[in-house]
């Protein structure tokens, strides 16, 4: 699963965060952070901050979800 890179960039500006600032927020250190705004695949714990941070129905705009994958992280951020 991927961010979609132009949109989470795009949601950090209007918001007025720097990349620091963002990273601070959803609780990532540098490397998550880094491979989630270059558009790499992420990790099971970046997409649950995603979720956490976003609500699911934010996050499916911004990450590119396997269907079966989406389900299960659901539940996961509500834990």
């Amino acid at each position: 699963m991927k961010v979609k890179r132009n949109v989470i960039l795009g949601y950090m500006r209007d918001r007025g965060y720097s990349n620091e600032e963002f990273k601070n927020v959803l609780g990532l250190d540098d490397f998550h952070f880094n491979n989630m705004i270059a558009g790499k695949r992420l990790t099971y714990d970046t997409e649950i901050a995603l979720l956490k941070y976003f609500t699911p129905t934010i996050a499916e705009f911004l990450i590119d979800f396997d269907e079966k994958d989406f389900s299960v992280l659901k539940r996961l951020a509500r834990i």
